[in-house]
Formats: C-alpha cells, sequence, structure tokens
C-alpha cells in the first residue's frame, strides 16, 4: 500500500551527490513540483534544502524526460521573476475497476486523477471464479474508443468485496455458498493485461478515499467504520492505510459483508486511538446514509471524546481512495519509465 503522507510535511532533502544519488533529488523536486504547482526554480531549491544548481540538473533531467515542463514566468513578485514549473498529466495513465455485488465500474484517469472515461456494466450473478475474465473484459471495453489511451496506461487499482492477502495476491470471497479462493489475482490480471495491477479491500478504499478527499482529509489518525451491506473498519495511523498482514485488518474473517454490530465496530475503532471516525454506508452514495439520528447519538456518546462524522461520500470514498491508488502507481511508472531506469509495462 501507498503512504499517503503529503512531502510538505516531512523535513528537507538536503544536498546529494549526483553520481550515485541523482535520482533522490529528480525525485525529491519532482514531487514537490507536483504538490506545489506552479513552482519556481528558486523555490524549489528554498523549499526542499537543495542548491539551486543541483535543481536546475534534476529540472533539466525532468523536463528532457517529459515529466515536467514551463507554464510561463512568475508574475505579482518583487525582483527578477522566475520560470514556474508544472508536472505533465498526460505521460501515463490508470485505471480504477471496483467490483460490487451487483455491478463492476471502471474509470480511467491521467496523472492528475482527471477523469477521462468511464464504463459501469451490471453482473446478474457474481461468480468469483469469473473475475479474472471479468475484469479484463471491463478493461477492454474501457479502452476500445481510444488506442491512444491503451498505449499510455500503465497500471490499474481493481477493488473487490473481499479480504486480499498482500503477501501472496490470493482474495478471499464469502460466498452463499461458502468461502471462495482466487490464488495470485494481481499477478494473473497483470500477465493478461500488461499492466502493474494492485487488487484491494472496498473498505479499505473507502479509508484511503476519505483521507484523499473526503471527511478525513486534514487528520492523520483515523478509522471508517463501514456499516449497512458490507461491514468492517479501515484505519489509518499516522496518514498511511493499514491492511494488516495477511489483509483482514478491521474486516475479521471475511470481506466484513455480515456479522459484526456497529457499536462493536466503533469499539474496535476506538482501539486505534484515532482523531476521527467516520460513520459510512459505503453500498449507498454520498448523503444516503442508513444510519439514524439515535443511533448516530448513541455511537458519539460510545465514543467518548473522539470526533464521529457520517461520511459525505459514501460508496465514491472506495472509488476516491481506488483512484488515489491508481494514480500514485502510475506517477511512479511514469517517473522510473520516463528517466529509463525501467521497462515500461
Amino acid at each position: 500500500m501507498p503512504s499517503s503522507r503529503r512531502d510538505s510535511e516531512r523535513a528537507p532533502i538536503g544536498p546529494a551527490q549526483p553520481a550515485l544519488l541523482r535520482e533522490m533529488n529528480e525525485r525529491a523536486v519532482y514531487g514537490m513540483i507536483r504538490e506545489m504547482r506552479p513552482i519556481s526554480r528558486a523555490e524549489l531549491a528554498r523549499r526542499s534544502g537543495l542548491s539551486k544548481p543541483t535543481v536546475s540538473l534534476a529540472l533539466r533531467t525532468l523536463v528532457d524526460s517529459g515529466l515536467v515542463t514551463d507554464v510561463g514566468m512568475e508574475s505579482g513578485k518583487p525582483g527578477r521573476a522566475g520560470l514556474l514549473f508544472d508536472p505533465v498529466a498526460d505521460v501515463g495513465l490508470s485505471i480504477a475497476v471496483i467490483i460490487e455485488p451487483n455491478a463492476i465500474r471502471c474509470t480511467l484517469h491521467d496523472l492528475d486523477a482527471v477523469e477521462l472515461g468511464a464504463y459501469d456494466e451490471t453482473i446478474e450473478s457474481f461468480q468469483p471464479d469469473g473475475v479474472v475474465d471479468l475484469v479484463e473484459t471491463v478493461i477492454d471495453k474501457m479502452l476500445a474508443t481510444s488506442l491512444d489511451a491503451k498505449a499510455r496506461l500503465t497500471t490499474a487499482a481493481v477493488v473487490v468485496p473481499a479480504i486480499v492477502d498482500p503477501s501472496t495476491g490470493d482474495v478471499s470471497w464469502t460466498t452463499e455458498t461458502g468461502a471462495v479462493r482466487t490464488e495470485r489475482l494481481a499477478e494473473r490480471l497483470g500477465e493478461l493485461t500488461g499492466l502493474s495491477v494492485t487488487v484491494t479491500n472496498s473498505i479499505h478504499m473507502a479509508a484511503l478515499g476519505e483521507l484523499d478527499s473526503g471527511a478525513a482529509a486534514e487528520h492523520r489518525h483515523v478509522v471508517l467504520v463501514a456499516h449497512g451491506a458490507q461491514r468492517g473498519v479501515g484505519a489509518i495511523v499516522d496518514g498511511d492505510l493499514v491492511v494488516g498482514a495477511h489483509g483482514s485488518a478491521g474486516l475479521g474473517t471475511s470481506s466484513g459483508a455480515a456479522g459484526a454490530e456497529l457499536a462493536d465496530l466503533v469499539s474496535a475503532a476506538r482501539v486505534i486511538d484515532p482523531q476521527l471516525i467516520v460513520l459510512s454506508d459505503i453500498s449507498r452514495p454520498g448523503g444516503e446514509q442508513s444510519l439514524g439520528s439515535d443511533a448516530l447519538d448513541a455511537i458519539r456518546r460510545d465514543a467518548e471524546g473522539v470526533e464521529v462524522v457520517v461520511s459525505e461520500l459514501g460508496s465514491a470514498a472506495v472509488t476516491a481512495g481506488a483512484v488515489a491508488l491508481a494514480v500514485e502507481a502510475a506517477i511512479e511508472v511514469a517517473f522510473e519509465t520516463r528517466l529509463g531506469r525501467i521497462v515500461a509495462v
């Protein structure tokens, strides 16, 4: 899982020797440009702690590689105006695939997480043993109208209502007929599609989505409590998503689709010692939550001083988390590929 910590919260990097550590400088400058766009050479040097010549060398490499471009001169500041730099968004694309019990949703994004296309399909009867063919088919349909997009697509995040073991890539589904395991799902999808694929759980992605663009955006210790059709807990600790050694953190022994009482989930959330608890029915759109006011008041009393809010994103938080995950991976692939350090996916 990627870290969700913001680069500006980290300490200045300090100078590095180009012979061995030039990549560190390029990565630091690129990350800062992505976060603080548009930004000048002087400001990059000031904020990063790198010397102006080191920043200039990194900028030259990033511009030559197509990752960064100049967008004009500074204005409104005293003294000599500097050239401003901005990241290039279309040098890589990513796709987010959300599998639900009765539907599959797919969205295409550039490196700025701008949506470039979407495709939805109803699933009459989802079967875990058909998930590989299903995802491959939906991605193909998503890209059928754009060969250019297909050429630039590098990563995919596939979200499932199941436990995903990060050490093996195996997915454990809970169905009406019992437990079903899909082995090495991400690896198999990668082999079929030629993409760098990450498979992850929907409740965990909802927590990441709330951190990225929802109620938890200004917090670093957060727990999402999912109620409704899917139940479980997604934890953000010190800005990072916690999935556990086997991917089941907060999910119990199943995908979280049944069982746990809401009060028990809130009690489990308090073990994390969060700043914020976000309540969400991730099967419903934002604002269409299934929790009544009396239940909400009781939960706030039981939370004993921890702030409790109701998600405004609902199911959209799952997509937001998947997009953040896929885009972050695509940015990494673009950086490594454009600078010639790996073969393009």
